[in-house]
């Protein structure tokens, strides 16, 4: 069963209020933000729904829609994610929290695993139907011809 943290009185989060779900730690958690959130209050929330002490470094993560992981570390990430939310009319805006923080930017966090089946399965294949993947570490330069 998945545990759900509302921060509203309605069960459903109200109208304008976007529905979050959070994996970390091998669970999803799912509680509903305000459109207008800031970045500061979401960090307040995530630190609270994942129990975090106040000086505990995390990154928190989001798929965009050609399931590249996009870092929210600043008020303008977290608009453009809420951006992509409406303008894709998302069901839910699925965030994931790391207890850390990559070595550099763009480098992955230190648990994510980039190679999930799962990321696999929700590509869409089509485009890729009859190509065949060609490891360009075994090609000949006579097979680049």
């Amino acid at each position: 069963m998945m545990p759900v943290v509302n921060n509203n009185n309605d069960s459903s989060g109200l109208p304008d209020d976007i529905k979050v779900k959070i994996a970390y730690n091998g669970e999803v958690l799912i509680f509903y933000i305000s459109k207008n959130i800031t970045y500061e209050e979401l960090c307040k929330e995530i630190r609270g729904i994942c129990r975090f002490a106040p000086d505990q470094v995390f990154t928190m993560k989001w798929i965009d829609e050609e399931n590249d992981p996009c870092t929210i570390s600043c008020q303008m990430e977290l608009n453009e994610a809420i951006r992509l939310y409406e303008q894709n009319h998302d069901s839910e805006l699925f965030i994931h929290v790391f207890p850390n923080a990559p070595a550099a930017p763009g480098l992955s966090c230190i648990g994510e695993d980039r190679n999930d089946e799962r990321v696999i399965e929700k590509i869409d294949q089509s485009e890729f139907e009859g190509f065949e993947y060609v490891n360009p570490l075994l090609m000949s330069l006579e097979d680049c011809v």
